[in-house]
């Protein structure tokens, strides 16, 4: 231990690289976080350099003041420990270093997540941070219901409380009364003026004010796809952390992402403690390429499961063969733990079966484009005209034919079916919202060969009724 005489000397080593030195095992964390404590309890200045220190440092002020509660290990388990000292993971860094540039550069953040990877409460860290040492902060957490933002005890409100429940007495703003400054649904700092508010989904959801950020947490799983949120907090405020495990494509969470969003990924195989005997099936028998070796020193006769995940890693860990065991449905996997929105959406048709008839059988189309009219209301001539990216996929062979209009200037070939067929068209049709598409597809009657398909999610249900018409007497 360092004299308290000597306290001056470990702040000036603390400023240089403050949250580098903060120990990383638990048992190191919490004698070092006790010798601060007792440091700062016995030098105002100390006190004063430390508080500087975590203003400046979100690292800092995490890895030497905040602590986590996990129910799980409330168990008669001695060696477990409910609650323990927040250490972030290397992953978690990252995480917090992208939520700082995603309000620095005014934009929003998707954090896109295997289950149980600590999103929910990063959020409220960055957010508390935020309350305590900043000024003028106005701050916004979403979800579902209201129990899940301020009331359950797994909520966000809850988390927020429990941090605060754990910080030292000082480190609290000036004139903060509990009764008073932490009400339902609200956390006032009343020397700075930051306020951390919570709302549930209803269609008007922060149009009351301006905000310096808005939290959506598991916002794939809102009622109706979650576009009414999405519409009515665009305007409120430039940057959204839109927090979430996937549940399928037909919702604002999966078409975000498909936008191009700036988005995180916490795959589980990022979390220490899930990826130990990490390995890669290489989807023959049981042959697999193992990635992380320590694990099997003790685990030499583990049984190697050959199936590959879905989800972009492909993946496995006794960790996860384990939880797969455990899960009730392969939708269960895909949700919360390969994060997989085609799996996770609970399919009529298995996914990897769709796959394997896609490699067999698909290939692109051999031209895109739109149907265009070039007759009139009456008497319709349907034409293809060929475009990149067009709502209308052709797998048949076209020809270039003669307008009925011999006066008339074509700047593009306008191309029609010559001979003759006898064609089936089935309709799936959607709202037009974007949440899914609408598609009409063509066969040929006889050989079942797929020869045409019309795609569109923003065209409305008469639109899409026009469009299927027209491809129907082209």
């Amino acid at each position: 231990m360092v004299p308290i005489s000597e306290a001056g000397s470990v702040l000036d080593g603390l400023v240089e690289n403050a949250s580098s030195l903060v120990p990383r095992s638990i048992q190191e964390n919490l004698c070092w976080r006790s010798h601060v404590l007792e440091l700062c309890c016995a030098d105002r200045q100390f006190r004063d350099g430390i508080v500087s220190i975590c203003r400046n440092d979100l690292g800092f002020w995490v890895d030497a003041f905040c602590w986590g509660f996990d129910s799980r290990e409330a168990s008669n388990n001695k060696r477990k420990m409910p609650v323990k000292p927040f250490i972030r993971w290397d992953y978690q860094v990252g995480v917090f270093q992208r939520m700082d540039q995603a309000l620095e550069s005014e934009d929003d953040l998707l954090i896109e997540k295997s289950r149980d990877m600590g999103a929910s409460w990063m959020c409220c860290l960055w957010m508390l941070w935020r309350w305590l040492f900043h000024e003028d902060q106005s701050m916004l957490m979403v979800s579902r219901t209201e129990t899940l933002v301020d009331g359950d005890t797994d909520s966000l409100f809850s988390h927020i409380d429990f941090i605060l429940s754990k910080l030292p007495p000082w480190m609290f703003p000036v004139g903060w009364i509990k009764g008073r400054h932490r009400v339902k649904l609200s956390l006032e700092n009343p020397e700075n003026g930051s306020v951390i508010e919570g709302e549930s989904t209803t269609e008007n959801i922060g149009r009351g004010g301006r905000r310096t950020m808005i939290l959506i947490d598991e916002f794939a799983a809102f009622k109706g796809g979650g576009y009414e949120v999405l519409s009515a907090t665009q305007a409120t405020t430039n940057t959204r952390f839109f927090n979430s495990t996937p549940k399928g494509p037909a919702n604002a969470f999966y078409a975000l992402r498909e936008k191009g969003t700036s988005r995180v990924r916490l795959h589980w195989s990022q979390h220490p403690m899930k990826r130990q005997g990490l390995y890669r099936p290489l989807g023959k028998g049981r042959h697999v390429d193992i990635l992380e070796r320590d694990w099997y020193v003790s685990h030499c006769r583990y049984d190697f499961i050959g199936e590959i995940p879905r989800g972009e890693e492909g993946v496995r860990s006794p960790w996860y063969d384990k939880e797969c065991r455990r899960a009730t449905s392969p939708t269960e996997i895909a949700q919360e733990l390969d994060i997989d929105y085609a799996g996770s959406s609970n399919p009529f048709f298995p996914p990897e079966l769709l796959d394997d008839l896609r490699q067999e059988y698909c290939r692109p189309p051999d031209s895109r484009g739109f149907l265009e009219n070039k007759g009139d209301a009456e008497n319709p001539w349907w034409v293809f005209r060929p475009s990149d990216g067009g709502p209308l996929s052709m797998w048949i062979q076209l020809y270039d034919d003669a307008l009925p209009y011999s006066d008339e200037i074509r700047e593009s070939p306008s191309l029609v079916v010559k001979s003759r067929h006898d064609f089936t068209i089935g309709s799936d049709v959607a709202q037009g919202t974007g949440a899914s598409n609408s598609v009409s597809s063509v066969s040929n009657r006889f050989s079942g060969e797929k020869v045409a398909e019309l795609v569109s999610n923003r065209w409305s249900v008469e639109e899409f009724a026009q469009q299927t018409v027209a491809l129907a007497r082209f």
